[in-house]
């Protein structure tokens, strides 16, 4: 069967310690948004503010 050609997905996992853990919990309280959004967000600022250097 062939493939639909949609986006491929990627499951990420990694550690955090417990200050970490506090401080994406708060920020994704304060942000509204799920873990996954917060963090495609981020990334795409990382990379905008690494290129306009």
């Amino acid at each position: 069967m062939k493939s639909q050609g949609g986006p491929k997905k990627y499951v990420l996992s990694f550690r955090i310690n417990e200050e970490e853990w506090q401080l994406l919990q708060d920020v994704i309280k304060e942000s509204g948004q799920d873990v996954s959004s917060l963090l495609r967000q981020s990334l795409k600022e990382v990379v905008r503010e690494s290129r306009a250097e």
